[in-house]
């Protein structure tokens, strides 16, 4: 499993862990992503346009294995709202840990505020103890943000 399910599989719903087992993560963050907050009928193969739309959406293998299990099931998609921000907010501090770039960046890049960034960056972590964030020059000599 990737550590961004490490740190929010506790915002998934039991029903979504349970596909992530079948697909895996990302795969079920994509159908999250697509067809969230309604019902998927799953096809009986992938050789219709319901199949193929699913191994467009999840790659071959992830869709045979969700016919396999879910097969002629109406299955439906939590929003997973909690765990789309947790995954944003961890890919939002992957980002500005990796350096190089601003929170008025980051700002633009997801759609949110330099304030909102600087909250996420300064929240307390959801899973391994991260460095303190600093001014985006990365020199340690500067005080913190907020």
């Amino acid at each position: 499993m990737s550590q961004l399910y490490a740190v929010c599989q506790g915002t998934l719903p039991p029903s979504v862990r349970d596909m992530v087992e079948v697909v895996g993560f990302a795969a079920v963050m994509r159908l999250v992503e697509r067809y969230g907050g309604t019902r998927l009928s799953v096809p009986h193969g992938v050789d219709t346009e319901a199949g193929a739309a699913l191994v467009a959406l999840l790659g071959r293998a992830e869709a045979d294995r969700l016919i396999e299990h879910y097969r002629r099931e109406t299955v439906p998609i939590p929003r997973c709202a909690e765990a789309l921000r947790c995954l944003r907010n961890e890919t939002i501090r992957d980002e500005y840990d990796q350096g190089g770039v601003t929170a008025a960046t980051l700002a633009r890049k997801h759609g949110l505020t330099e304030m909102q960034i600087y909250r996420i960056l300064n929240a307390a972590p959801r899973a391994a103890p991260r460095a303190a964030p600093r001014a985006a020059t990365n020199n340690p000599t500067l005080p913190l943000i907020f």
